[in-house]
């Protein structure tokens, strides 16, 4: 019997020296060999030495179940180090989380292989082909550089002292409010023009203020009062175009004051304002300008009233610099382009037998409509060229 259990006792050692020499635990309790190579991710570690390779050392941390043997890699270094040549080389595990790169001034939030592959990919290979520290780095060492200053760097843009070729701005107007430098003669406003005529409105191309004005007191057909100012335009593209837009500042006001003798009957009444925006081909035989389409508008007022009756003056301020429209021009023909003011009040009034009434004494009426304000600037930019 003492020998029986003497052999027992050596067999069960042997075995306890294969298990701990030949295999590792899984979580299911089955042995994996060595010579699996195991996933340096999760066991390369400078935890107690339990075992070695001739290709390679690495140190296994063992753990009982699957989350254990996470953690306890997580606690490991995360390198494999391996004897090649007489070298030693350093190689990340093939599971370590991939680095992001925290860059306070808003560039890219993620690692360069992570985010960019293709062109810097390849850079990375052919940089890591070579040793990095020999003669014949130098090339892939310049071509790296310079794929990362292509991709990353942002050349800063021509610092320029000319006048902006899109800004037009009135004749008479000081340039110094608008740039560091005197505009070319052909920037500065050309055109004014009031509609009707003679009218009480009025537009200057010196200074960019304009008057709309329109009377209607007297019960006389004239309902609209308009005043404008506009730029020259010679495109030099065959085909292109451009945005016209223009800063504007105005005050709009109307008054509705309809008091009647009993003759009176049905009344009503209209209002509007409104800003244009647009261009005109000017004939070169006959000087005759040619509305172009489409055109840019915006109602600043418009309402109706009817019957007895009157409002105090409505007054309103606007200032926009967002009002614009698009055209296609055509090389060598001359624009007009410009903005302009139109006011516009309507009536339809009648006497107690249905005929159109005439104002009598002792009739207070008061039916008017303006716009007041200035352009100070017009611009005329190009946004798409079709043919040069």
């Amino acid at each position: 019997m003492p020998i029986v259990a003497t052999i027992v006792v050596a067999l069960v050692f042997v075995l306890i020296a294969r298990t701990r020499v030949g295999s590792y635990l899984t979580p299911s309790g089955r042995g994996m060999p060595l010579t699996s190579h195991p996933r340096p991710s999760l066991l390369a570690r400078h935890c107690p030495q339990t075992s070695e390779s001739t290709d390679y050392q690495a140190t296994l941390c063992l753990a009982e179940d699957e989350s254990a043997r996470y953690a306890a890699a997580s606690n490991c270094s995360h390198s494999l180090h391996y004897e090649e040549e007489g070298a030693t080389m350093s190689a990340a595990s093939e599971e370590s989380p991939e680095s992001v790169i925290h860059d306070d001034a808003g560039g890219p939030a993620s690692s360069l292989g992570r985010s960019y592959h293709g062109a810097l990919d390849t850079v990375h290979r052919e940089l890591e082909r070579h040793t990095l520290d020999g003669p014949g780095v130098i090339d892939p060492l310049l071509t790296y550089r310079d794929a990362l200053l292509d991709r990353y760097v942002i050349d800063r843009p021509i610092f320029t002292l000319a006048w902006p070729s899109s800004l037009y701005i009135p004749a008479d107007a000081d340039p110094a409010t608008y740039w560091i430098t005197a505009p070319p003669a052909d920037h500065r406003y050309r055109y004014r023009w009031t509609d009707p005529q003679p009218t009480a409105s009025s537009a200057s191309e010196k200074t960019g203020r304009l008057f709309s004005w329109t009377n209607v007191s007297g019960l006389n057909p004239s309902y609209t009062g308009a005043a404008g100012v506009g730029v020259r335009i010679v495109p030099t593209n065959s085909l292109s175009t451009v945005r016209v837009s223009a800063h504007v500042d105005l005050v709009a006001e109307s008054r509705w004051w309809y008091l009647v003798g009993p003759s009176a009957g049905f009344a009503n009444f209209s209002y509007r304002g409104t800003v244009y925006i647009s261009g005109w081909e000017i004939s070169p035989a006959t000087g005759q300008w040619e509305l172009l389409r489409p055109f840019g508008s915006r109602v600043l007022f418009q309402y109706r009233e009817s019957g007895h009756g009157g409002t105090a003056i409505r007054s309103d301020h606007h200032a926009f610099d967002d009002l614009s429209v698009l055209l296609q021009l055509q090389g060598g023909h001359t624009y007009g382009i410009g903005v302009s003011f139109e006011v516009e009040v309507g009536f339809d009034c009648h006497d107690r037998d249905g005929k159109p009434y005439q104002k009598q004494p002792g009739d207070d009426i008061k039916l008017w409509a303006s716009m007041t304000g200035e352009v100070s600037s017009i611009s005329v930019s190009t946004e798409t060229v079709w043919i040069p």
